[in-house]
């Protein structure tokens, strides 16, 4: 599933969560729910426990890519030069003037709220997560030792942000070195020329300080080592598991002005970069819970709690210090041989890697059922981002013989004036336990 930082005045500590239903194919195309899923071959990302939850050796591999927007759409399409030629068709001569042209008054404010809208909460992401994973619990191992796990695990997060120079937008005008602020009734007021270099978006627009757009591309590498122990109770089982994990960061960072005449689109489309490669180790820490009930006539049903990067792994680059903070789930499945039912819920909101002024967060709840025929599995589901505006998403994926998936996210959300889905996801890969 998923979720950064932020305002590009506090560039200096940029801090996001991990997401967590990217990787592995299952869990993807059931709502993300992958916290009490006893068939995942990727227990070691989505928790540690699941990996002694049975006697089987596991191995998995996927990759693929999640792309989502909000707002960055509507400032490709804004019209910079057109607000000029608006605000260059009123001559205020006087405060207190209220014979202003009232219908370019009402089309500039409206074009301020919507800068404003833009600038306040925006991004345009590209993830990107791939990895391998191998689950060692063979029956005589998992009673005695416990059970173990080893995986690589490679996540791209790509971003583009942007952000305003101007902290209040005002729409002040300066005529014949006198300096007017227009009301949204087209009555004007004094203002100075301060004011007018600080906060007048017509000023910013003519003199190319609108602001700037914000790139950055970061790179984790993970490689958890996973321990797991099962403990057996009369009628249920308790598992306890944790991931000890070597992490490295590298970080390229980009930034570019917004003009009047900048093309915003070729930015957004390269998300190229011309910094050198930064790279930076660490290690982090997950823990992991599930219990499973044992009863006679019911006895499928599984709990699951993961608490990721307790330690909070930060990573110090030269002009940004990312700070990767915790992240808790909660879940539960019937994992019925044949039929399985998953839910998860992320417990608190996780920061969105994103560098408009308002923080962006996700919040994900959803789930999922998958039909287990042998030769070949079928899987849908939905899950909804309780802090960002996609619409629900709906979730699918198939496999054939274990050895090739597919599974697909999409939300059902528009971006602004088109049809293409704010959020969109695809995953390709495979699995097999014996």
């Amino acid at each position: 599933m998923k979720k950064k930082v932020l305002n590009v005045l506090i560039l200096s500590s940029l801090s996001f969560g991990l997401d967590f239903g990217d990787m592995g194919n299952t869990s993807i195309s059931m709502g993300g729910a992958g916290v009490a899923l006893e068939s995942s071959a990727f227990g070691a990302y989505y928790n540690p426990a699941l990996i002694s939850i049975d006697n089987k050796v596991r191995f998995g591999y996927t990759f693929g890519g999640r792309y989502q927007q909000k707002n960055i759409d509507r400032l490709t399409k804004f019209n910079f030069q057109n607000m000029l030629d608006n605000a260059a068709a009123l001559q205020p001569n006087g405060t207190g003037q209220n014979n202003l042209d009232k219908d370019k008054v009402a089309t500039l404010y409206e074009d301020i709220t919507t800068l404003n809208d833009i600038f306040n909460q925006n991004h345009l992401s590209f993830t990107s997560q791939n990895g391998i994973s191998l689950q060692l619990s063979p029956a005589a191992m998992r009673g005695s030792f416990g059970s173990l796990g080893i995986a690589y695990f490679a996540s791209l997060y790509s971003n583009i942000s942007a952000n305003s120079n101007i902290s209040d937008m005002k729409f002040i005008i300066e005529n014949n070195n006198q300096y007017y602020e227009v009301n949204a009734d087209g009555t004007t007021s004094g203002s100075n020329k301060t004011s007018y270099e600080n906060n007048s978006l017509i000023y910013a627009i003519q003199n190319d300080k609108i602001g700037s757009i914000t790139t950055r591309n970061f790179l984790l590498s993970e490689v958890p080592l996973s321990y797991a122990r099962t403990f057996f109770f009369k009628n249920s089982n308790l598992n306890l598991g944790i991931n000890l994990k070597y992490l490295n960061a590298i970080l390229f960072e980009k930034d570019v002005t917004i003009g009047k005449n900048t093309n915003i689109n070729s930015i957004i489309s390269s998300f190229k970069t011309q910094s050198n490669l930064k790279s930076r180790h660490g290690f982090g820490v997950d823990l992991g819970v599930t219990y499973g009930l044992d009863l006679p006539k019911f006895r499928y049903l599984t709990f699951g709690f993961v608490a990721k990067n307790i330690n909070t792994p930060t990573f110090d680059f030269d002009s940004t210090k990312i700070q990767i903070k915790p992240q808790y789930r909660v879940g539960m499945a019937y994992n019925q041989p044949y039929v399985t039912l998953a839910f998860d819920a992320d417990i608190l909101p996780n920061e969105i890697f994103s560098y408009s002024h308002e923080k962006q967060y996700s919040q994900m709840i959803g789930g999922g059922l998958k039909f287990d025929l042998k030769t070949i599995d079928m899987r849908i589901g939905a899950m909804k981002d309780l802090r960002q505006d996609n619409g629900l998403i709906l979730t699918s994926g198939f496999n054939i013989l274990g050895l090739f998936d597919i599974a697909f996210q999409i939300g059902t959300k528009a971006g602004y004036n088109n049809y293409i889905p704010r959020y969109m996801a695809l995953q390709i890969g495979g699995s097999f336990s014996f």
